[in-house]
């Protein structure tokens, strides 16, 4: 049972207790108008970088360097060979599936009450608000995947390691967010989700933001 919190503007205040919340894609929070230094333009994404790669050669036995070259966007069919192939200024973005997101956070944080969000409100048990929202919505979306994020690098020299599109990892500049995630695979291609679901009404609750410390 883990406690998240979610702050919300007045004028939603109401509907979350509800169990009604809106739900977007990973995609919209990669291109959202929002301060520059809060937009993931990785959500739910990686990038391959590479500044300059020479391959002597390569044939059907290199395969790590065809699994590194697939990393980059780059699909060698069986049977080619190269020789003296250089790769130059590669940024390749894979992206993950475009599911939906439910953001909440482990702590009511200062980062929680930016942009008109006064209003707080607390989750008791958000692994039990994601079964609750399963069963409600399960013509609708796939079933809702709880988990904490985690934060690190998601760009990758692909040479080196491999990462994948993950949407409980982000960007180390993010920490400050203590993010809890309800996640939702799409069945269809609305771009949002408005849940409906009043048995969660037990477990949300509206609190106070807590006193700055000195």
């Amino acid at each position: 049972m883990t406690i998240a919190y979610r702050a919300l503007a007045r004028e939603h205040a109401d509907a979350a207790p509800m169990g009604q919340f809106l739900m977007r894609r990973l995609s919209y929070y990669r291109s959202v108008e929002c301060p520059a230094d809060r937009r993931d333009e990785l959500e739910g994404s990686v990038k391959a970088k590479v500044d300059r790669w020479h391959i002597g050669s390569y044939d059907d036995s290199s395969k790590k360097t065809r699994k590194s070259l697939r990393a980059m966007g780059v699909h060698v069919e069986p049977g080619v060979t190269m020789r003296d192939v250089t790769f130059s200024n590669v940024n390749s973005t894979q992206i993950g599936l475009d599911s939906f997101v439910l953001c909440f956070s482990a702590a009511p944080s200062a980062v929680l009450a930016s942009g008109g969000r006064n209003i707080l409100l607390r989750i008791s048990d958000i692994e039990a608000l994601g079964k609750l929202l399963t069963e409600a919505h399960q013509a609708d979306v796939g079933p809702f995947e709880c988990g904490l994020v985690a934060y690190g690098q998601r760009s990758f020299d692909p040479r080196e390691a491999f990462l994948e599109p993950n949407p409980f990892i982000k960007e180390a500049r993010f920490s400050d967010e203590n993010e809890i995630r309800l996640v939702a695979h799409a069945i269809d291609d609305r771009a949002t989700l408005l849940t409906n679901c009043p048995r969660a009404r037990s477990l949300i609750e509206r609190v106070d933001w807590p006193r700055p410390t000195s």
